[in-house]
């Protein structure tokens, strides 16, 4: 092998670690906690926070719930299952905590 090959598996080999070492930005999801508490919230509680928690099985679910609502990606989900139910609705709709349009 040529010194050049060498230098050029060496600089290879050096980036691939360069790779490595990069951490690609989280991207943030819902848990499944926080899915079921959505569904608990809009079907089965019809908008009370703390019972859909306490359905769902958070342990303080007086202080939870109602933080989940507020929470910036349930919020997000909140509101477009909301504007689905909203679509054949006339007028604002209220679910528990949130009035919408």
């Amino acid at each position: 092998m040529s010194r050049a090959d060498r230098q050029f598996l060496k600089l290879v080999s050096k980036i691939e670690r360069a790779r490595r070492k990069q951490k690609l930005p989280r991207v943030p999801s819902l848990t499944e906690k926080q899915r079921a508490f959505i569904d608990a919230y809009l079907w089965k509680t019809t908008g009370n926070a703390t019972e859909a928690a306490s359905l769902v099985g958070y342990k303080w679910p007086a202080k939870v719930g109602p933080a989940l609502v507020y929470h910036p990606l349930v919020n997000r989900v909140l509101h477009a299952q909301v504007d689905l139910m909203d679509a054949s609705h006339r007028g604002p709709l209220r679910v528990g905590l949130l009035t919408f349009r």
